[in-house]
């Protein structure tokens, strides 16, 4: 083995284990609020969303705009604008700075948010791990903060389709409410038309905390992306917002 493959392999194991811990730490989130259920309640979310992105050196830069309704599908839940600039710091670890604008039913919100990526790629595989504080600031009322955990795996079928898996969760503190939000989990495919054009459709299940009880929630995502220009140093990670 040389030295550069002793290295790639010293840096990507601890990336490995810090994966298999959170995918352990999901699944038991998942499952856990299931005593508190009721049966019959579930939501389920639709997000259609349209991504550009732009990558120079170890910039990347993407804008996306996203619509979510719930209530399975019958009200509109968010609609945002959101700007992220990723630092390829270097091959295993990259840095997330980002901001969000939305707009809610009885609200508006900033959301300005800063992420580490670890992550460790070989030509067919690619798990990423990120770690991501944000603070929620309202026109109206208390800001709230976040932090979330989530892990990514996708794997690089043929030139036309990347399946990946997803899973994680959110624990938010504001006012009264200090707790995990929601803990989900899931996959989806990714279609490569050409360099400049992809389709990725992606299905998560999991428990959205109510405050007095959990309920079953499943989020579905479909995003056209538009890669303007893909001149990097590193291959960035493959994440996706839920």
């Amino acid at each position: 083995m040389n030295r550069r493959a002793r290295r790639d392999t010293a840096c990507g194991t601890p990336i490995l284990w810090t994966l298999c811990v959170f995918v352990v730490l999901s699944v038991i989130g998942v499952c856990e609020p299931t005593a508190a259920q009721d049966a019959d309640e579930s939501n389920q979310i639709l997000a259609p969303a349209a991504r550009a992105n732009y990558a120079v050196g170890k910039w990347r830069y993407s804008g996306e705009f996203q619509v979510r309704l719930n209530e399975n599908y019958r009200a509109l839940n968010v609609w945002y604008l959101e700007g992220v600039a990723t630092n390829l710091w270097f091959k295993h670890v990259e840095l997330v700075p980002d901001l969000r604008f939305s707009v809610k039913p009885n609200v508006t919100e900033v959301r300005p948010g800063f992420g580490v990526i670890l992550k460790s790629t070989s030509e067919k595989w690619q798990f990423a791990s990120q770690s991501k504080y944000q603070a929620d600031i309202p026109s109206a009322g208390p800001t709230g903060h976040g932090v979330r955990q989530v892990v990514f795996a996708n794997t690089l079928l043929n030139e036309k389709f990347v399946p990946g898996l997803v899973g994680g969760g959110f624990y938010r503190w504001r006012g009264e409410f200090a707790d995990f939000e929601f803990w989900r989990a899931g996959g989806g495919l990714t279609y490569i038309f050409d360099p400049l054009h992809t389709l990725s459709v992606s299905y998560f299940f999991g428990w959205e905390n109510a405050g007095d009880k959990w309920t079953r929630s499943g989020f579905l995502l479909v995003q056209l992306s538009l890669n303007i220009r893909n001149d990097w140093k590193y291959v960035p990670a493959k994440i996706v917002n839920f």
